[in-house]
């Protein structure tokens, strides 16, 4: 993919079961940058579990692309 996926896309991710909703671009966590923050989807965030923190080419298909602004 050569662009980003905007926020609100639904993903499938590799290593990972089910779909992931996407809510941040660029993040940091400690010292290691990554291109996407998820959630489980449909469910969110779901107290004291962790967002999910993944690489572009972690990303193996689109179920739904988030709005685009033009």
């Amino acid at each position: 993919m050569s662009e980003e996926l905007p926020i609100g896309t639904v993903v499938e991710l590799k290593d990972k079961n089910g779909e992931y909703l996407i809510i941040g671009r660029n993040v940091k966590k400690g010292e290691e940058k990554y291109d996407y923050s998820c959630v489980t989807y449909p469910y969110g965030y779901v107290e004291n579990e962790d967002f999910i923190y993944v690489q572009e080419e972690d990303v193996i298909s689109i179920v739904f692309l988030g709005d685009i602004n033009t």
